[in-house]
């Protein structure tokens, strides 16, 4: 029986099936590759590989029935793949009866409460890392995120798993973690080709790394062999002793069995595990060992190190994540982390599983049906092989609102509540999900925490370009930058690179605006044009010149000010905006800074335009304006008599969602001369509107193109500080100034 009411498709050949359609199919390739089927075919479709009967799905409705389905543990052949490394392993285990014995010789090694005794590991891995990158904090040397987390990961594996504490000055230490990354990278590049899934036609069409990958595993098993074999010994001495004492006493002590409560590594508890009264083999213990550090670190370090790039790209999220550790943690940032530490960190964990999300980490696996399943009015035959693609699942619009924005608001308590219990699983479900996730998330956290407690993380390199395997790679890396923010560092370097390491008020950098407004009062016309004007035939008395004098400094001193500060600390916390800006002020005012800048220049700066448009919307520097009717007149159905006063609130309006979609974010592009078209035409009045209007908006404006522009020329600007705190008064401040932190080009490049 076949699936023949589901399509897919339809020019299966002989012995093949669709296999053709994987032909030339690169790592790079394949989500553009599923992207097309999905877009042909739906979010279920069927096709044949050789004589296999495979249907892939992206659907939650289909992970609940068939994952959460405690009949279906069976896993397909092509995980025979996998077996090459990890033998008869958890994951890779076909037999149920041999999968349920080993399952339940492991699972309570990852039992939540025991978990407790790996903190102190991960804390100290974490620190040592902290420490590595120490020589690699100025800001400006591109660092590969997944090349320390993959070493750190493996580090904690090593002593969690096999009780060896990792040294990098170890040969062969280093040439294990060398060689068990070399075996993981030939394994996902030979994963994506199922035309070498077969060890014949391996051998045959890609002898070199099949050859690569024999001598690498030859040596990892060597590595392995000699634990273990040390291992068994100090375990059959230790039995020896604890079997004479119970003689000696009549009883036994658990202690000295070695089943006290004090931490002990998972090889210690495959020796003293038994199945059906027999104790595991060398070859038992080693399938399970690589089973852990394929599992577990490949996909613990992509985790990590997509996270830290999100983070990266998103300095707001960033600020509040080191918000979060600051009251955690409290004054106490170097004592040792605590189970109860990282269950409050809360929103770290939603910004871990975002990351999951966004670069889905495990992008497919499968189960294999040994039984009929009927889902709604279709039936999976017995026989079929189910792909579960959680990497199409997790960017579906109808699963995830605006599934292309990094929102880690979505995975906390509230909004989880409107989220499908089975959309999001990045440690697979059912009976056979990864039973280390729980360890898995501590590990990240510990890790995040202490990277965040010394370094800020920038946005440096290419962005990743995602290779997809057996885990989502990345083919030119995962590039940040980190620097180090500890004060009394921070302040050795004070007047190098940086401007300012511990942030400013926004008075102090805007200095040049007062200068050139007083520029233009007392040494351009606008005092000429009051000295030479009449009003009647009259001149203008001093007293006249001074109070229009006033008026200009106030109006274009105080609310140009709060505009222009508002702008860079909204550039600041938006980093694909501020690229975008920095990218239009290189094009434009591509000339020696000792050059004029011009007024076509500054016109041409368009998207600068918007972005401090965008910026008077959130933040208008003149939050209310008011108004007196001098005659009775009638908007709508409302009539207003004369002598009302009136008091417009811009700020309401330009956060009304009736008159902006999205009102609360940071769209710079809604500015754009095509997309202003749909807009109210009085939505936007920055500047008031009518016969009353700020004459010198266009001045304003002018100004702070030229001032943000010559800041962007120069500058990388960072976030810094407390998030504003608003207060209305005449003009729109914050109670907290307006922190943020620049970098010299040089710097940044």
């Amino acid at each position: 029986m076949v699936v023949t009411s589901i399509r897919g498709p339809s020019n299966s050949l002989p012995f093949i099936g669709d296999a053709l359609l994987f032909l030339g199919l690169t790592p790079e390739g394949i989500y553009k590759f599923g992207s097309g089927l999905f877009k042909q075919y739906g979010k279920v479709f069927h096709f044949w590989l050789g004589h296999t009967s495979a249907l892939v799905v992206a659907d939650p409705k289909y992970y609940k029935h068939i994952l959460f389905n405690s009949n279906v543990i069976s896993k397909p052949k092509q995980y025979e793949l996998l077996s090459y490394i990890t033998g008869d392993g958890l994951i890779a285990n076909k037999s149920s009866t041999k999968w349920y014995g080993r399952h339940k010789i492991i699972t309570p090694a990852f039992h939540y409460k025991l978990l407790n005794q790996y903190i102190e590991i991960f804390d100290k891995n974490s620190i040592e890392l902290t420490q590595q990158l120490e020589t690699y904090a100025d800001g400006r040397t591109v660092l590969d995120a997944y090349f320390w987390t993959a070493r750190s990961t493996l580090a904690i594996i090593l002593e969690t798993v096999l009780d060896t504490k990792y040294n990098p000055d170890n040969i062969d230490h280093a040439t294990y973690v060398h060689n068990i990354l070399e075996v993981m990278h030939l394994f996902g590049e030979r994963a994506v080709r199922p035309w070498l899934h077969d060890e014949f036609f391996y051998k045959l069409l890609d002898s070199k790394n099949y050859r690569k990958s024999q001598r690498l595993l030859k040596s990892v098993n060597g590595f392995y062999d000699k634990i273990l074999q040390r291992k068994r010994q100090a375990y059959e001495l230790e039995r020896t002793t604890s079997l004479e004492n119970v003689s000696e006493n009549g009883t036994h002590d658990n202690d000295v069995l070695g089943f006290e409560r004090q931490r002990k590594p998972f090889i210690d508890i495959l020796l003293r595990s038994q199945i059906n009264g027999k104790p595991l083999t060398d070859q038992d213990i080693r399938d399970e060992i690589y089973t852990i550090i394929i599992a577990g670190n490949d996909t613990t370090a992509n985790a990590l190190a997509y996270t830290m790039y999100a983070v990266s790209c998103y300095p707001e999220i960033q600020q509040r994540i080191y918000q979060e550790i600051s009251q955690v943690l409290g004054n106490f940032h170097q004592r040792s982390l605590t189970m109860n530490d990282l269950n409050a960190m809360k929103y770290l964990e939603s910004t871990i599983k975002e990351a999951m999300r966004m670069y889905t980490i495990v992008p497919i696996f499968a189960r294999y049906l040994f039984e009929d399943i009927k889902i709604d009015d279709k039936v999976i035959p017995a026989g079929t092989t189910v792909a579960f693609l959680s990497l199409f699942s997790n960017s579906d619009p109808e699963i995830f609102s605006r599934p292309d924005e990094f929102l880690p608001e979505r995975f906390l308590n509230d909004s989880l509540n409107t989220l499908d219990p089975f959309a999001f699983i990045p440690f697979a479900g059912g009976p056979r999900k990864c039973i280390g996730g729980r360890f898995a998330l501590l590990q990240m956290k510990c890790t995040m925490i202490r990277l965040l407690l010394h370094y800020e993380f920038i946005r440096l390199g290419s962005e990743p370009r995602p290779a997809y395997s057996v885990g989502m790679h990345s083919k030119n890396g995962i590039n940040i930058a980190i620097y180090f923010i500890n004060e009394k560092w921070a302040n050795k370097r004070m007047g190098h690179d940086t401007i300012s390491a511990i942030g400013f008020q926004y008075n102090r950098i805007l200095c040049p605006a007062i200068d050139f407004i007083l520029d233009a009062i007392f040494t351009l016309s606008v005092t000429m044009v009051l000295l030479q004007s009449t009003i009647d035939g009259k001149p203008l008395s001093n007293e006249d010149i001074r109070e229009e004098v006033d008026t200009f400094m106030f109006e274009g001193h105080d609310t140009t000010t709060s505009g222009l500060a508002h702008t860079l600390y909204l550039l600041a916390r938006h980093p694909n905006a501020q690229q975008k800006a920095y990218e239009e002020v290189q094009q434009v005012l591509n000339k020696s800074k000792t050059e004029p800048i011009t007024m076509k220049d500054l016109q041409n700066l368009k998207y600068l335009e918007c972005v401090i448009k965008e910026a008077l919307r959130l933040h208008p520097s003149v939050p209310l304006i008011a108004r007196v009717s001098e005659g009775e007149f009638k908007i709508g159905d409302f009539t207003l008599p004369r002598n009302t006063h009136v008091i417009l609130s811009l700020y309401a309006v330009g956060r009304d969602p009736k008159y902006f979609s999205n009102p609360d974010d940071f769209l710079p592009e809604r500015f754009l001369s095509e997309n202003t078209t749909k807009m109210h035409p009085f939505a936007f009045v920055p500047f008031s509107a009518g016969p009353r209007n700020c004459v010198g908006q266009k001045f304003a404006m002018l100004e702070m193109k030229m001032i943000i522009g010559k800041v962007l020329r120069d500058y990388e600007i960072l976030p810094l500080g407390p998030d504003i705190m608003p207060i209305m008064s005449l003009i729109l401040r914050s109670t907290t100034g307006m922190g943020e932190k620049l970098v010299t080009d040089e710097y940044s490049s």
